[in-house]
């Protein structure tokens, strides 16, 4: 005897970032407040069984404000200017004066020699390519971050405050 299963659905692997634009008077609300109420309706609009059906029911999450600014033209300075970021069109370029351990430099080495003579030495070496690789990833994410419109001046506290969390934490671990 054979059974027959149900072919199985695919498994959600896209989100898509959606955009509303609302008028209002500033004098009744926030556009926290709107958020909110967008956040209540949506609920209250999914909570009708089989609303979604043909969709595969997707799966909506909060509403949030975005930044005033456009995705173009913007320019951040991060952890006091060690860090510049120039949005255009999407496209984002980095100006970052974080110290990199520079093997070619006598004093950027920590005291290695060039070419490791040990095991201690070798492992030294490695520990510099870590860090560097390190920070060439936060700066890779920090661009990835403003080139689709996440980071902005409306958030630049908390995102220095998230850069100088992470350079700790590197800083402590090498």
């Amino acid at each position: 005897m054979t059974t027959k299963s149900k072919p199985r659905k695919p498994k959600r692997t896209k989100k898509a970032r959606l955009c509303l634009e609302v008028e209002y008077n500033p004098a009744y609300a926030d556009p926290e407040d709107l958020a909110n109420a967008h956040d209540r309706l949506l609920e209250t609009a999914l909570s009708t069984p089989g609303i979604m059906e043909e969709y595969d029911e997707p799966h909506f999450g909060p509403c949030h404000v975005a930044s005033s600014d456009t995705l173009a033209g913007r320019h951040l300075d991060l952890l006091g200017g060690q860090i510049q970021i120039d949005v255009d069109e999407g496209a984002a370029n980095i100006t970052s004066v974080l110290q990199r351990i520079d093997p070619s430099e006598p004093d950027g080495n920590g005291g290695i020699q060039q070419e490791p003579c040990d095991d201690e030495d070798v492992d030294e070496r490695e520990n510099w390519r870590a860090y560097n690789g390190a920070l060439d990833g936060l700066e890779s994410l920090l661009l990835a971050l403003a080139a689709e419109g996440v980071l902005s001046v409306d958030n630049q506290a908390g995102t220095d405050r998230a850069i100088q969390a992470a350079l700790n934490a590197l800083e402590n671990q090498f």
